[in-house]
């Protein structure tokens, strides 16, 4: 009978899991505009729900690194240029949306809590839509010198997205809530 994993091994096998699942998720995109529909939300989603806040989140600051030292893993690339992106504020906001998806409290943990899940992962959504809004009008207006009205940065880059990641947000919150019952049977 094989040994169960040690916290660390567990810890440093979940880390990469999601770190991977983020990358794949960023290429896995309907381009639909400025911003591309793309399956990263669920997955920075899920590697809150499930692996919780710090995994998460040191999940996504791997990812973030394997990208800005020229690791093409970004949608459009890679390199430390790649903050010039109009798009780069999403990925800003992704490791503080983990930790707000994974917040629920160890002591509060019920496998079934689906709905204090789904309202972490909604405003985990909305921190990610904020930021990168706010980080896309700056970048076109103040750095590209390609006019953007705020109107437009938040049709572009939010509004037509809710209905997608309102799915991902739920999606996510059952998803982890289904494993984390089956982990414990």
């Amino acid at each position: 009978m094989p040994k169960p994993l040690n916290a660390k091994t567990k810890t440093l096998a979940l880390t990469a899991l999601f770190t991977a699942l983020i990358i794949v998720g960023g290429f896995i995109r309907f381009p639909i505009g400025t911003v591309p529909i793309t399956l990263q939300t669920v997955c920075v989603l899920f590697a809150g729900s499930y692996a919780g806040k710090k995994v998460g989140a040191f999940s996504i600051l791997i990812y973030l690194l394997i990208g800005l030292i020229g690791i093409p893993v970004f949608s459009a690339g890679g390199g430390i240029f790649y903050v010039t992106q109009p798009t780069f504020g999403y990925l800003l906001a992704m490791p503080i949306a983990t930790i707000v998806a994974g917040a629920l409290p160890k002591k509060q943990v019920n496998e079934r809590a689906y709905g204090v899940r789904i309202a972490l992962n909604v405003v985990a959504v909305i921190i990610i839509h904020v930021i990168g809004v706010t980080y896309m009008y700056c970048i076109s207006n103040f750095l590209h010198d390609t006019p953007m009205s705020i109107w437009t940065a938040i049709y572009t880059g939010s509004l037509i997205f809710i209905p997608f990641d309102g799915i991902s947000a739920i999606i996510s919150a059952l998803i982890s809530g289904k494993l984390k019952t089956i982990k414990r049977a």
